[in-house]
């Protein structure tokens, strides 16, 4: 459940990042985008726990959802998914050695 928090943080963290590239240079936080990133990440991680983390489980409901939240790129929505299923180790350079 920490990992999955972790990876859910580091989602939004790459959104807000991500917000800030073309936004205006006010150096305000577009809210209203950041909102939306929010409730799809949510939505998409209802999906997985619905499927048990299982691809094909997925409702035929639920598999319209998810692959159009990624506009029907069925790649892009499964290589998201293996991440929710294996999320990376850490979040930084690994170091040589170093136990995690």
């Amino acid at each position: 459940m920490k990992r999955t928090m972790l990876f859910l943080v580091a989602t939004v963290a790459v959104a807000l990042s991500a917000a800030g590239c073309g936004g205006p240079a006010t150096g305000e936080v577009d809210k209203d985008y950041l909102q939306k990133a929010e409730q799809l990440g949510k939505q998409r991680r209802e999906i997985f726990l619905r499927a048990q983390g299982n691809y094909d489980a997925m409702s035929a409901e639920d598999r319209k959802a998810y692959l159009d939240s990624f506009d029907g790129n069925e790649e892009n929505a499964k290589k998201f998914w293996n991440l929710m299923k294996n999320p990376p180790r850490s979040f930084g350079p690994e170091v040589p050695g170093q136990q995690q």
